[in-house]
């Protein structure tokens, strides 16, 4: 599964160019193209990375009216297990100019939207971070956070629990964040140079 993802999500945000972290990207395969709103420009200052939100679009708001939202996207449907969320559901991912800029992952069977991946670089929150921040940058806003390792998704993250947001990256064994050895625990960061694929919104 790892394989199959990292051979997708690489192919999908190389357009971005804005990861040059000691990871490799992963990819995802995406179908069903259409426009979205397409009228004006999409304006990347109005969506700041929140709390349970992205900008105006806020977890538990029905994609359609989600969509009323914004313009100047393209929007693609794939998997949402490729972002970690098993059970089903599919993720719509926006792109501007093919630059994939945040993806919404509904409730199974439901248009509600459960979870939410900011991308784009130019996607910050408000204290300046970034999906593609590095650990060592992410460490000057929160000092004492650890970093924990998904078994099941065989990647690591950074969360922050007040906000319900997490720092996504997909690294490879022997270039990790840190050596958990399948402990399950949460570790101190050890490299710090790593720099993140996305921001889970939840």
């Amino acid at each position: 599964m790892k394989k199959i993802l990292v051979i997708a999500f690489g192919a999908m945000l190389w357009s971005c160019g804005s990861n040059t972290s000691s990871t490799e990207n992963t990819a995802v395969t995406t179908s069903n193209s259409e426009n979205v709103a397409t009228a004006g420009a999409f304006d990347f200052a109005a969506f700041k990375i929140g709390k349970a939100q992205l900008g105006p679009i806020k977890i538990g708001m029905d994609v359609a009216e989600a969509e009323k939202l914004f313009s100047g996207l393209t929007k693609e449907t794939d998997e949402g297990g490729n972002f970690g969320y098993g059970g089903g559901s599919p993720s719509y991912l926006y792109y501007k100019d093919k630059e994939l800029v945040f993806g919404l992952v509904p409730e199974m069977n439901e248009d509600k939207i459960f979870a939410i991946m900011a991308i784009h670089p130019n996607l910050q929150t408000e204290s300046g971070l970034t999906p593609n921040s590095s650990v060592g940058d992410i460490l000057k806003v929160y000092p004492n956070l650890d970093v924990n390792y998904s078994e099941m998704n065989e990647w690591e993250f950074m969360e922050d629990t007040e906000n319900n947001w997490s720092f996504v990256f997909m690294t490879e064994k022997g270039k990790q964040i840190s050596t958990h050895a399948g402990t399950g625990l949460a570790l101190k960061p050890q490299n710090k140079d790593i720099k993140a694929n996305w921001v889970a919104i939840e």
